[in-house]
């Protein structure tokens, strides 16, 4: 296979985490491809004596001179023939390829080790072109198998225009970014596992139709310390065209031999982007979910058990970010869904205009599910809000609701205060007791800009008896307002940000800190902190310590001002102070400072370096990595997890940990960095001093 690469192309989702211990060694093979039964009448690269990588049914398509698919080349005269087959279920092969499944297998999504679900049985068969190659000349080879999702039911994985073109954005999402993923190993030309969805839909609506895709290298293992075939790939149909150079595909800087400990990582990227009705080669990555095409199968994902709602709307057709992953659920009757978190209610008082939010049911993995008999929940209004429909108690502040189907509920919400106070509030939703979904609600308040309400109180009178007594400070003093969470926005993602306030108070009776925001000067809404613990890794000033965290969705670039103002029980105000936000395009990445154990490590002999740092990034994260200069450069030491696999701890806390083996001849000091990728394409590049070796 060629070894051109394609640095601008766009990230397409398959990301393997688990390249465990490859059995056996591979020993007596020759890279030659007239070893291996796969490559039978395959064309050859002139340039390498392999053959070339073509998918089946696919022209031949080759890079330019420099390495990069801008345009590609297409071949029309050569056409990929079927070197690699997945099957749903445990088949039996013999020796004519076993047809697609008769009958669509129904799992529930998340797996056994997920949630309480369940996982797609498969087999992976190599094939000579037409039948099995069964034999031992693959014996041991990794093969990566990955599902997705046809989301919007029209029976294809990835944009078409049989449907129209104006939903092929929304139809990237299918194609771009995978719903769960496995490897298995051959054994005599067969490959079995199972794999577990991520995605589902209610069993109401007929589930989720996913599709099973597969690749793998053929080669003897002489790649990365002998974890990677040194061969051609080969794989069944794909939603997109990959790049499969092994130098782009596996994870760098690894040395020795993967272990569950130590995993090697894969990444799959799209050489060019997913045509569609091209002149040459029309729409010919789109995967049908019928079983009608040769090399893959398909599955049906269902929704587990319901565990709470979610705030939902109607996904739009357009307008989605090609290579931004964007959660659509599939729901009641096949319409699709996304997540809602804020809504705007018009500032205009009781009895005004309203707004609908629509909660539907979801299980553990967010899918929308079909809720359980006399399923109930609560949604109760904050302050400033009135639920208006349904009522059926007289409580504006709080119903029941029932939950009768995937299509949940509609929960009409308007202004319950006066007219023109403007501010910030939400709805919540209470499922078994607990606080599980909330909509940040915006009163708007018609362009003025709202003040903060003292509480009121009827002050202790004074005794006529006694002396006037000499004046003292009466007001709070707002000492400090920290951010936790980074002081720079992005308008690309929400943003989550901690706002911790200290007030010292002569009455010791401060009430609140109320914040109000203005963006480039214009109206932004108000924050309020209430009494709570601040975060441990704070050093705060003595006083009574005020906290929210809150959600921040800034529009355009520019300065996210906010005036706070410490108020107490007696309506007494403190001195305002200021907090600018700066808001950018992109946020970049947050990260902290490097941890390595053992620190110093030891200098002459080879050694594993456990390494760890804190990363977050609004826009979520694809890869976090650390980078070492060994004197001719950066290159990558390790790809860091958060995901609660040795040596990570916990999963989802925030700390990235790898580990590293590192052989340096004499005791020195190395610089290193941490190169983090986030999920809108934006890649931070931070110094993170040195990696110190010492003399045994």
């Amino acid at each position: 296979m060629r070894r051109g690469r394609a640095p601008g192309a766009a990230t397409a989702g398959l990301v393997v985490a688990a390249f465990a211990v490859l059995a056996g060694a591979m020993t007596g093979l020759t890279s030659r491809a007239e070893a291996y039964a796969v490559f039978a009448g395959d064309p050859v690269d002139p340039d390498t004596d392999l053959p070339w990588t073509i998918l089946p049914g696919v022209p031949l398509i080759l890079p330019q001179n420099n390495g990069k698919y801008r345009p590609p080349i297409i071949d029309t005269g050569v056409t990929g023939d079927v070197d690699l087959v997945v099957r749903e279920g445990h088949v039996v092969v013999g020796p004519t390829m076993p047809d697609t499944a008769a009958v669509v297998e129904t799992v529930v999504a998340g797996g056994a080790h997920v949630a309480s679900g369940s996982e797609i049985p498969f087999t992976v068969i190599a094939s000579d072109g037409t039948n099995p190659a069964l034999g031992t000349d693959m014996d041991g080879l990794p093969v990566i198998v990955a599902a997705y999702a046809d989301l919007d039911g029209d029976g294809v994985v990835g944009p078409t225009d049989a449907d129209g073109a104006s939903d092929d954005g929304r139809e990237r999402q299918e194609s771009d970014f995978l719903v769960g993923r496995q490897v298995a190993f051959f054994s005599n030309g067969v490959a079995r596992g199972s794999v577990a969805a991520w995605k589902a839909a209610p069993a109401s609506a007929g589930g989720l139709r996913v599709v099973l895709v597969a690749a793998t290298y053929v080669g003897p293992m002489a790649l990365y310390g002998g974890n990677v075939p040194d061969g051609p790939a080969v794989a069944t149909l794909f939603p997109f065209f990959p790049n499969l150079d092994p130098d782009r595909v596996i994870d760098g800087g690894h040395v020795g031999p993967a272990s569950e400990t130590e995993p090697l990582g894969v990444v799959f990227e799209m050489a060019f982007d997913v045509p569609v009705g091209d002149p040459v080669l029309g729409t010919p990555f789109a995967l049908p979910t019928d079983g009608s095409s040769p090399t893959i199968d398909r599955a049906s994902s269902v929704s587990g058990p319901a565990v709470r709602l979610r705030s939902v709307a109607e996904a739009p057709v357009s307008g989605w970010v090609n290579g931004v992953e964007s959660t659509i659920l599939r729901g009641a009757s096949g319409v699709l869904l996304e997540p809602r978190a804020s809504a705007s209610v018009a500032d205009d008082g009781p009895g005004g205009t309203t707004a609908t939010l629509r909660l539907v049911p979801v299980d553990v993995l967010g899918n929308v599910t079909d809720p359980p008999p006399a399923m109930t929940a609560q949604v109760r209004a904050g302050a400033g809000l009135a639920i208006v429909s349904p009522d059926t108690d007289g409580d504006t502040t709080r119903e029941t609701l029932s939950i009768g189907s995937a299509a949940g509920v509609e929960v009409v919400v308007g202004d319950a205060g006066d007219a023109g106070a403007g501010g910030s509030s939400s709805i919540v939703v209470v499922t078994d007791g607990v606080p599980s979904e909330s909509v940040a609600v915006t009163l708007s308040a018609g362009g003025s800009e709202p003040t903060p309400t003292p509480i009121p109180s009827t002050p202790t009178p004074t005794a006529t008896s006694a002396p006037t007594p000499t004046a003292v400070p009466v007001d709070p003093v707002l000492s400090v307002v920290e951010v936790v969470g980074g002081s720079t926005l992005g308008t690309a993602c929400t943003a989550s940000r901690t706002f911790v306030a200290v007030v010292a108070d002569p009455q010791s009776d401060a009430a609140g800190v109320i914040g109000t925001a203005t963006l480039n000067g214009a109206p932004a809404g108000t924050i309020e902190l209430l009494p709570g613990a601040a975060p441990s890794s704070l050093v705060l000033p003595t006083g009574q310590v005020f906290v929210a965290t809150t959600t921040l969705s800034p529009s355009e670039i520019g300065t996210l001002a906010i005036s706070w103002v410490a108020h107490d029980s007696s309506a007494h105000l403190s001195t305002p102070l200021a907090t600018n936000l700066p808001v950018a395009a992109m946020a970049p990445s947050r990260v902290g400072a490097l941890s390595a154990t053992p620190d110093p490590a030891l200098a002459g002999t080879r050694q594993s370096v456990v390494l760890s740092v804190p990363v977050a990034d609004d826009c979520g994260l694809r890869s976090v990595a650390i980078e070492v200069d060994k004197g001719r450069g950066f290159r990558k030491a390790a790809g860091l997890r958060d995901n609660g696999k040795a040596p990570d701890a916990t999963a989802s806390d925030g700390i990235f940990v790898g580990t590293a083996k590192f052989l340096v001849a004499s005791p020195s000091s190395l610089s290193a960095r941490v190169v983090v990728k986030n999920r809108s394409r934006q890649t931070t590049t931070v110094a993170v001093g040195a990696l110190d070796f010492v003399s045994p």
